[in-house]
C-alpha cells in the first residue's frame, strides 16, 4: 500500500512543470562622458509568463538623477526580439534606472539583451548589456 502511494507521488512530482525562473547576465561596464557605468540584464519567468529587465547605475558612488537610463528588450530562443520597452532614467540621486520589456504571457524559451544609456555631458550614449543565460516559461 505505501508502495503504491509513494509511486503515485512520485509519478505525480515528476509530471510537474518548472514554474519560475530568474537568470542575469555578467555584469557589464562602460564610459559615457568621463563616468563609468555598469549594465546587466536579467529574465524573469513564470508558468506561461516572461519579462525582460535591465538595470544600469553609476559605479563608485551615487548616480545623479537623470544620468542613467534603460531598456528592457526581450528575445525569443531563436534570436529574434519579442518586445521592446521604452527608455526608463533613475528618478532620485543614488537610484539604479531599471527598464523593462513588455510582458509576454506565452510558453517558450526567453532571454534578455538589454540597452543602457549614460549622460555623456551634452546628450546620451546607449550600450548593450550581456545577454542573459535563457529561462523557460
Amino acid at each position: 500500500m505505501l508502495t503504491a502511494v509513494l509511486a503515485g507521488f512520485l509519478a505525480g512530482v515528476g509530471a510537474q512543470p518548472a514554474v519560475a525562473g530568474y537568470a542575469e547576465s555578467a555584469r557589464g561596464y562602460f564610459t559615457a562622458g568621463g563616468t563609468q557605468f555598469s549594465n546587466y540584464a536579467y529574465i524573469s519567468t513564470s508558468a506561461k509568463s516572461a519579462t525582460a529587465v535591465t538595470s544600469t547605475q553609476r559605479t563608485g558612488g551615487g548616480t545623479p538623477s537623470g544620468w542613467a537610463g534603460s531598456r528592457g528588450r526581450l528575445f525569443t530562443s531563436g534570436g529574434a526580439m519579442s518586445c521592446e520597452g521604452v527608455n526608463s532614467y533613475n528618478s532620485g540621486s543614488g537610484t539604479v534606472a531599471f527598464g523593462y520589456s513588455c510582458t509576454r504571457r506565452s510558453g517558450g524559451t526567453w532571454y534578455s539583451y538589454g540597452v543602457s544609456i549614460g549622460w555623456n555631458g551634452s546628450g546620451y550614449s546607449s550600450f548593450y548589456t550581456y545577454r542573459s543565460p535563457s529561462q523557460n516559461s
